[in-house]
């Protein structure tokens, strides 16, 4: 494939063999987005929005478990805020106190995922795994007090995070924690490192 002039933007000619053989028909909706310099996703919007995962967090850590490191790697990293210095209070004290709680590594993701294990099953609290590797734990509560306003924030257009945190004034760490757990349930997506777009 290539790109070429189509207008005032590059187009690229989708081959028919490879349009064969993923049913694209004229007129799919697609999202095209970066995941990072030179690499580039196309999601079928449908499959986008249909997108809604059960308990990502501890599926995701019984993986990490069986498997080594994926290829992911390739990937770069999202350019996230660095994490509140943690305190010696539990995380669920902190979650409980402040509504989220980055997790720096998958070692004390699996310890925290077994100590909450029957909050994240009960759906009270909400984690997933970003780009950069740390895990992104949110409460339901804080879940639902912000994630209806990033909507009305983001609109149709795909804002950088450190915007759309200043204009909700929000914690940048807490917004990024909402807008992880809100691309996971298929809400919003990620189309350039810290450029989100909600999911209409």
């Amino acid at each position: 494939m290539r790109f070429f002039r189509h207008g005032d933007s590059l187009a690229i000619v989708l081959p028919e063999k490879l349009r064969q053989s993923a049913s694209v028909k004229e007129n799919d909706e697609f999202e095209f987005f970066e995941l990072s310099l030179g690499l580039f996703a196309l999601v079928e919007k449908r499959q986008l929005e249909e997108r809604v995962k059960k308990n990502v967090f501890t599926e995701l850590l019984s993986r990490l478990s069986e498997e080594a490191p994926r290829s992911a790697s390739i990937v770069a990293p999202v350019r996230s805020p660095t994490p509140p210095v943690q305190s010696n209070e539990s995380a669920e004290e902190t979650l409980k106190k402040q509504g989220f709680f980055v997790i720096p590594n998958e070692t004390e993701a699996r310890r925290l995922s077994q100590i909450l294990e029957q909050q994240i099953k009960g759906k009270r609290i909400f984690g997933v795994r970003g780009f950069d590797r740390k895990f992104y734990l949110v409460s339901e509560t804080y879940l639902h007090q912000w994630s209806s306003n990033v909507l009305q924030a983001l609109g149709e257009d795909a804002v950088p995070l450190p915007t759309l945190a200043s204009q909700l004034k929000m914690e940048e760490v807490g917004c990024l924690a909402v807008l992880q757990v809100m691309k996971e349930h298929g809400d919003v997506i990620e189309k350039k490192r810290g450029i989100f777009k909600a999911v209409l």
